[in-house]
């Protein structure tokens, strides 16, 4: 100032020496990611929980100019320094702080209002703060330009407007009602109306009408409710100062609001976690895939696993033998990257194509040579060794079976992009061959065609064919529509991809020539596995796992349930003996939790896919066979009264008129009165 009545620049305005310290500090969290307004409710939640009053310590609370920091102005502790308190609320928080912002000129942006998560004009411009920081120094509050302490509710109110419009409104009045002291009684329901519609006009305005759609009437005559809430809005004045209770109530609120939001998350996505250590082989196939594609993966693996298993066994605690067929359905919403399984089933695979493409150059040159012979020339007969086992997805039904017959007990694989190539399959004779073919490769059943044409396949094979599809949620459900009830669906292992909409473009990592050397042990165990396989703990943990599933079924007597849990153990099974296999006969508990996670998953998927349609199509089902006439009568004891019949018409669905159908029993001496006062049956 004495500068500018010199006439002279200010020198030096900035530096520290020539501010005023008003005792209070900011601190500057830098982030490069993430939303700044969690880690505004991250300070709060650790000022709770190390009992700390935030109407104590906090004066404002902001994003930085970048959208993703946060700046926050907080007063400081007597004899400490700014360094050191901001030391301090750092440890607290876990938080890494731009350490340049340590002196009292940093202080310097402002923000505009949207950015503004909390603001306390009293502790802001309330001091002077003496013994903070400098006991010598006082602060004239008039020279702030903000000595009045009422200020324009378009300026105060905006944060509380902001957070309250993200409550439910209900909560935000169960609060305010607590903190003003609870529910009234008789005798001071007006005064308690007025009063809460007061505080709530700070952040829902004042209209009367919007007011009276959140404030309850308590017992209050309607005539004096609305008397009150106008009387209220009326007296209301834009400019009067927030009450504490109110930002009280918010803050109660937001921590049920956060508290119900969490809970109904955990209801609607109570998808099973996959386990943090997993088994050397699933873990290596998963490693180049974000979190959220881990769970897809880690299934859609089998199938061309099992691919390499062609008569290798296995018998089922039921003593059947089984072999390695999976079929695994990609399940997801639209843009979900479905495609993220692809690499991994590449590089499975590598062997078996190597191999394929060397049958498929044979098969060419015999179907070269085949073109160059004559009408009445001898055709050189089809060499019978030449397995492909890795087809092409829009196969017919004829190359089909031929590639099963030249496949000579071993499994082929198949991987669609969309699950409607399955009907490539089909033949116009038989519309539902593909659930059969599903059906007979679960269970490697025999399948096949006879032609009368020389040249046309003719054969009866085993159905080894191991597949991965993919398909969005709604066409999966369509095309499954009709195979719920008759077991082609539990014969299929499901998976998804829960992509949170808005996230980060995913970031997957390399598949190169060190990707195939990790794998290739893994594949050469399987290559080399011959014969019936037999794994004790394998057994072992699918008769535990059977008995957990009784246990939850009788919790839960969902039928559906039961019905998919059947096949599901199976599958399991089956993944953990190919496991045991692949890491070279050995069992671990890693491999025993992938297998519990896998079952799980699985059973999530099919009942959050089918389960309410397949419990739907189980009680029509139920009600057809029921729906055959029912003798009422016989179902009653010897006596009976008026509300037994009741009871048994209401039990077959019927109405609960009884009085009718008891005077036709009358009339017609089935029954007759009873000394009791009501019937009994005449033999």
């Amino acid at each position: 100032a004495e500068c500018l009545q010199r006439g002279e620049k200010p020198r030096g305005s900035r530096c520290e020496e020539f501010l005023k310290p008003t005792g209070l500090f900011m601190i500057d969290f830098d982030r490069t990611e993430g939303n700044p307004r969690d880690l505004y409710n991250k300070f709060v939640a650790t000022m709770e929980k190390h009992q700390i009053l935030i109407k104590d310590i906090l004066t404002v609370a902001h994003a930085s100019a970048g959208g993703l920091g946060l700046h926050l102005v907080l007063k400081g502790r007597p004899g400490s320094t700014i360094e050191a308190d901001q030391k301090w609320i750092s440890e607290l928080m876990e938080e890494p702080i731009d350490e340049v912002c340590k002196d009292f000129s940093r202080l310097s942006y402002c923000p505009c209002k949207e950015d503004i998560y909390y603001i306390d004009y009293d502790l802001l411009f309330g001091g002077p703060y003496e013994g903070i920081y400098n006991s010598q120094l006082t602060i004239d509050n008039s020279q702030l330009g903000h000595a009045d302490k009422n200020y324009p509710l378009s300026t105060i109110n905006s944060p509380l407007k902001s957070r309250a419009s993200a409550l439910d409104a209900s909560l935000v009045v169960k609060a305010l009602e607590e903190q003003m002291g609870g529910a009234p009684k008789h005798g001071g329901r007006n005064t308690f109306i007025y009063a809460m519609a007061c505080h709530l006009a700070h952040i829902y305005g004042k209209d009367p009408q919007e007011l009276s759609a959140i404030v309850p009437t308590y017992g209050e005559t309607i005539a004096r409710w609305q008397s009150s809430i106008k009387s209220a809005c009326n007296s209301f004045k834009d400019d009067s100062k927030v009450p504490d209770v109110l930002i009280r109530a918010l803050t109660v609120a937001e921590k049920r609001q956060k508290l119900e939001d969490k809970e109904e998350e955990e209801e609607k996505n109570d998808e099973p976690k996959m386990p943090a250590v997993l088994p050397p082989l699933v873990a290596h196939l998963t490693s180049n895939v974000p979190a959220i594609y881990k769970p897809a993966v880690a299934n859609a693996i089998f199938p061309p696993l099992g691919a390499h298993l062609g008569g290798v066994t296995c018998r089922y605690i039921d003593n059947v033998p089984h072999e390695a067929a999976f079929m695994c359905v990609l399940m997801v919403m639209m843009s979900s990257g479905k495609s993220c399984v692809n690499k991994p089933i590449e590089y499975i695979l590598a062997d078996i194509v190597q191999r394929d493409n060397i049958n498929r150059q044979r098969e060419q040159e015999w179907k070269d040579k085949l073109a160059t012979k004559g009408a009445n020339k001898d055709k050189p007969q089809r060499p019978d060794d030449l397995c492909v086992q890795v087809l092409v997805p829009d196969m017919t039904n004829a190359a089909f079976v031929q590639r099963l017959k030249d496949a000579n007990g071993k499994f082929l694989y198949t991987c669609m992009d969309e699950i409607e190539l399955l009907d490539q399959l089909k033949t116009s004779a038989r519309g539902q061959q593909v659930s059969q073919i599903i059906r007979l490769a679960f269970d490697c059943g025999t399948y096949g065609q006879e032609r009368v044409g020389s040249l046309s396949v003719n054969a009866r094979v085993k159905v080894k064919w191991n597949w991965n599809a993919s398909t969005t949620i709604l066409k999966g459900q369509d095309y499954f529509r009709k195979g719920l009830m008759d077991g082609t669906l539990s014969r299929l292992n499901f998976c998804t991809i829960n992509v949170k909409r808005g996230a980060d473009l995913p970031v997957f990592g390399t598949y190169d020539e060190h990707f195939a050397e990790v794998l290739k042990p893994y594949i050469d165990h399987l290559n080399e596995a011959r014969g019936e396989v037999y794994c004790r703990e394998a057994r072992a943990l699918i008769e535990k796992m059977m008995e957990e599933t009784k246990d939850l079924y009788a919790m839960n007597e969902d039928p559906s349930y039961e019905i998919m849990s059947y096949r599901g153990l199976v599958i399991a099974f089956l993944k953990a003996v190919v496991l045991y296999i692949a890491h070279g006969y050995e069992w671990s508990q890693e491999i025993e939790d992938f297998v519990r996670w896998s079952y799980k998953y699985d059973m999530w998927c099919k009942m959050s896919f089918f389960g309410e349609k397949m419990l739907m199509d189980l009680r029509r089902e139920d009600f057809v066979r029921k729906s055959c006439p029912r003798n009422m009568l016989e179902m009653l004891p010897e006596e009976f009264t008026e509300s037994d019949v009741v009871d048994v018409r209401l039990s077959v669905g019927k109405d609960g008129k009884a009085k009718q159908m008891i005077a036709n029993w009358l009339f017609r001496r089935l029954i007759c009165l009873n000394k009791k006062g009501g019937f009994k049956k005449v033999r």
